[in-house]
């Protein structure tokens, strides 16, 4: 019996000093993990090569959006108001012009001019016009044909001539070209939102 108890006590001696062993490992590594912190973190090379990936995709995005815009303004300026729609009818003395392009409202140069109109009934009005091909340099001191109405439903005034008819497939391819600009913008302004909620979400809290 007391070789049995002897016994006993040498196994509980053991893994009392097996135990001791254990703990002063385990506070050797906490000690070694204060004295040389550890600066990598497994999150951030991921965020970064996401960072790095993503600017590259938004730039994309708005090549796309800037090139098939001014695509779309560009075709649309070989079109214009249909003359018959207007609702009065003036003379337009063109006074000046100035030269605009080769990028902005289409790719290619244009003639913004400024003209003195006088409608019928003996309004008159001087107004600079934006409008690619609605009038030119060469127009300079000539007096042109030009009509006033309102746009769709009414929205805005809008000026025509005889010589810039309106061309319904013109429109239409203008359409399309506006369509395939907006596609990428609402998938830029979609990441845009979506990379502010992330940032919100990850901005720490007090």
């Amino acid at each position: 019996m007391s070789d049995d108890r002897e016994r006993i006590r040498q196994i509980q001696d053991r893994l009392a000093d097996l135990q001791r062993d254990n703990q002063a490992s385990d506070a050797q590594a906490l000690s070694n993990r204060a004295d040389h912190p550890s600066t990598a973190s497994p999150v951030a090379p991921a965020r970064q090569r996401g960072k790095r990936h993503g600017w590259p995709f938004i730039l994309c995005l708005l090549v796309i959006v800037f090139v098939f815009g001014e695509l779309a303004l560009t075709v649309q300026g070989y079109s214009g108001s249909d003359f018959n729609d207007a609702t009065r009818v003036g003379h337009a003395n063109v006074v000046s012009c100035k030269r605009r392009g080769p990028i902005g409202l289409g790719f290619g140069y244009w003639d913004q001019c400024t003209a003195d109109i006088r409608w019928d009934g003996g309004f008159t009005q001087r107004h600079t016009f934006n409008r690619r091909n609605f009038l030119h340099a060469d127009e300079v001191g000539q007096t042109v044909t030009v009509g006033q109405g309102t746009g769709f439903r009414g929205g805005g005034t809008t000026y025509s001539r005889p010589e810039l008819p309106h061309r319904p497939l013109v429109v239409a391819a203008g359409v399309i070209l506006a369509i395939t600009a907006g596609i990428p913008a609402l998938l830029l302004l979609a990441t845009l939102l979506f990379a502010v909620r992330d940032g919100i979400r990850r901005r720490p809290r007090h």
